[in-house]
């Protein structure tokens, strides 16, 4: 029976008896301005709950060193028994501390939303079993825009040095122009 499932069967049980259940849920943010959205959030949605179901939230802000990030989850947000751990990454950090969170809650199997993890990594689920992503890793997106360029016969991709995350464009140039018939210079 899949995770989903047996949370269905629980929430139904939930709902059909009269004592009170909380279910915790954490943000690991980048802001204490996200943190207060998320409990704001809960707040509203408790107002649709059944009387006897309550939403709790809690939140810490992610920090860039991945090993901190796991610690502070383990001290601040796992030691509190939550349900769930919704995730960002750090502000004006490359690097991925939701990967540390991941890890360290697929070990505890605490569901994790990763809202902005778009790096590959995070679809292996051999390694990734709890971690459920919001936005599509960027080989995806590559690929919908060179099904979108080969759609309209277009034949040329020029490549820009985008500060940003890598169009992966480098490491599929072969596949790129032999697949789509695409020259990318």
């Amino acid at each position: 029976m899949s995770g989903a499932t047996q949370l269905l069967i629980y929430l139904t049980l939930i709902s059909t008896t009269t004592a009170k259940e909380s279910f915790r849920i954490a943000g690991i943010v980048s802001t204490d301005e996200n943190g207060r959205a998320l409990e704001d959030a809960v707040k509203r949605a408790n107002a649709d709950m059944p009387p006897n179901l309550e939403l709790q939230s809690l939140y810490i802000k992610m920090d860039a060193n991945p090993i901190r990030s796991a610690l502070n989850l383990c001290d601040h947000i796992i030691s509190q028994g939550v349900h769930t751990v919704i995730v960002s990454k750090p502000e004006n950090s490359d690097i991925s501390p939701p990967i540390s969170v991941s890890y360290t809650c697929g070990f505890y199997s605490i569901p994790v939303i990763g809202i902005s993890a778009r790096d590959s990594s995070f679809s292996d689920m051999t390694v990734h079993k709890t971690f459920l992503r919001t936005v599509p890793p960027f080989f995806h997106q590559a690929d919908v825009w060179l099904k979108m360029l080969n759609s309209i016969q277009g034949r040329t991709l020029e490549q820009t040095t985008d500060p940003g995350p890598p169009f992966h464009v480098n490491t599929r140039r072969d596949l790129i122009e032999s697949e789509y018939s695409v020259r990318v210079v």
